[in-house]
């Protein structure tokens, strides 16, 4: 378990959804030397916390394969969602095919 606090080189993207009574939301800020980029998107209060757990991961794996050259670390704190992630031909998300994990 890492808070990202230990790296030092390309983008980090933290990622985190959420539910409550008042909706289901998912967050994702984007650092980079120079820039804090943040984002929100509220979901259908049907959503689950891990369906938002996993769009958030896989809109940020999206923004990722568009950033080709940078080295980039996405964190998350959803031990389902990292399972999912590791292990993608057993997940009913489609992760892309070039993704590599370091668990």
């Amino acid at each position: 378990m890492d808070d990202g606090g230990n790296i030092n080189t390309g983008h980090l993207i933290y990622t985190d959804g959420s539910k409550t009574e008042k909706g289901v939301g998912v967050g994702v800020c984007v650092l980079t030397d120079v820039n804090i980029t943040r984002r929100s998107t509220r979901l259908s209060l049907r959503n689950t916390v891990f369906q938002a757990e996993i769009l958030a991961l896989l809109k940020e794996m999206e923004h990722a394969v568009a950033l080709r050259t940078q080295q980039l670390t996405i964190l998350l704190d959803n031990q389902a969602s990292i399972k999912s992630a590791v292990n993608p031909q057993e997940s009913q998300f489609n992760f892309p095919e070039n993704l590599q994990l370091t668990p």
